[in-house]
């Protein structure tokens, strides 16, 4: 008989999360860079055998720090609902960084958690043996009783099969699937598209640009040979428009070209993109701004 279930998928910042689900999907259903908060919204990587689909819930990263913008409270907001109506949490942490204040307040709201809490441990290929076991030794004395511990590593393929394998031993036999057995997120196309240009505005424009930018489309439309795209770029101030422009539209340009040859990759034909950026003055700290943008449902 057929076993789903659903697995929220947390830690702070930058720790792996959408590598790791990435990773087990073995498809990009979340935009990776190693910019902080890069996920900022809640997206479901589905995993899909002849015996099980695991629903992973792809969350952003907690971070405690009050940044005072709306954004920044929806994404809080929307990573600790991943904790609820799930079968298991998994609770992610790189092996190559110390113990936190974001990782010691997920531990506070998780110890007293009647679902099953599994550690895993990232980015375990970065550390030896010994270090690993005081990593593992750490963790322990934080006060929550974890079902079990994974070291894994998402560039490796360390530990991914024996994580799935520990998950799909704690699903319920449901006989049936949430999604379609072929299905590998609940995202439709234009959320695709955003997040791919937006992974390209991060990886191109270095620590310039950082959470400043959010994804508008105007036009999407899917014809037999070729995919239309029109999309705005919304920065927060006048003088961030160069940075993503750049000296006669190359930096845009490229941007485009990026975000162009993968979308074609997903969606196996050509695709024509024009992108177009405009201020919208401390769009993170409204609420329409944020609602428009699609981040409305946990505010």
């Amino acid at each position: 008989m057929i076993k789903a279930g659903f697995v929220g998928v947390i830690g702070r910042t930058n720790v792996g999360k959408s590598s790791l689900v990435n990773s087990i999907i073995g498809r990009k259903v979340s935009i990776v860079t190693s910019k902080v908060q890069t996920t900022r919204d809640r997206i479901c990587g589905i995993y899909n055998d002849n015996l099980s689909q695991i629903v992973f819930i792809d969350t952003p990263g907690i971070h405690t720090h009050k940044s005072g913008n709306k954004l920044g409270t929806f994404m809080n907001t929307t990573a600790m609902k991943a904790t609820k109506d799930v079968e298991v949490i998994l609770l992610l942490a790189p092996a190559n960084e110390r113990i936190g204040d974001n990782d010691k307040f997920l531990v506070q709201k998780l110890k007293d958690s009647q679902i099953p809490v599994i550690l895993v441990i990232t980015k375990s290929d970065t550390i030896g043996k010994e270090e690993m076991f005081a990593k593992i030794m750490d963790w322990n004395s934080q006060g929550i009783n974890f079902l079990d511990i994974v070291p894994t590593s998402s560039k490796r393929g360390m530990n991914i099969k024996k994580l799935v394998e520990i998950i799909q031993g704690l699903l319920p036999e449901t006989g049936y699937r949430y999604f379609d057995e072929d299905a590998v997120s609940d995202k439709g196309n234009s959320f695709l598209i955003k997040e791919m240009i937006r992974e390209k505005i991060l990886l191109r424009t270095g620590e310039e640009i950082p959470h400043s930018t959010a994804i508008m489309i105007e036009k999407y439309k899917d014809k037999k040979n070729i995919v239309e795209i029109s999309a705005i770029v919304l920065v927060e101030r006048e003088s961030q428009k160069p940075i993503i422009i750049g000296k006669g539209g190359s930096k845009l340009k490229q941007i485009a070209t990026d975000a162009r040859i993968e979308l074609e990759v997903e969606f196996g034909k050509k695709v024509f993109i024009e992108i177009f950026v405009k201020v919208a003055n401390d769009w993170r700290k409204s609420i329409d701004y944020i609602r428009r943008l699609g981040y409305s449902d946990h505010e």
